[in-house]
């Protein structure tokens, strides 16, 4: 995978949990869109390795849960990247054609 432009750092892993589940303590005060995908380097390339399930804690220092794909990754994680996550846009409108 080449390494995207628009990935952004998201923090670094304080705790794994058994449930396959990272806390990141976030570097930014701003809201991550829930679902976006998260992604470390190795070797220097990123991978993808979960989304962000859930941001807790106070407004200041919040935290974000992530789901990995793969349990075993949980040991070897520090610092994390995520992209933006949009949810597509609806068509609006009547078709002609549906008549």
């Amino acid at each position: 995978m080449r390494v995207k432009k628009n990935l952004k750092p998201l923090g670094r892993v304080v705790r794994s949990t058994i449930g396959g589940q990272v806390v990141v303590a976030m570097e930014r005060e701003k809201p991550v869109p829930l679902g976006s995908k998260v992604y470390f380097e190795r070797e220097g390339r990123m991978r993808e390795i979960g989304k962000v399930v859930d941001i807790i804690g106070n407004v200041k220092n919040p935290y974000a849960i992530v789901r990995l794909a793969d349990k075993d990754l949980a040991e070897e994680l520090e610092e994390l990247y995520f992209e933006f996550w949009r949810p597509p846009r609806r068509r609006s409108g009547w078709k002609s054609s549906r008549r």
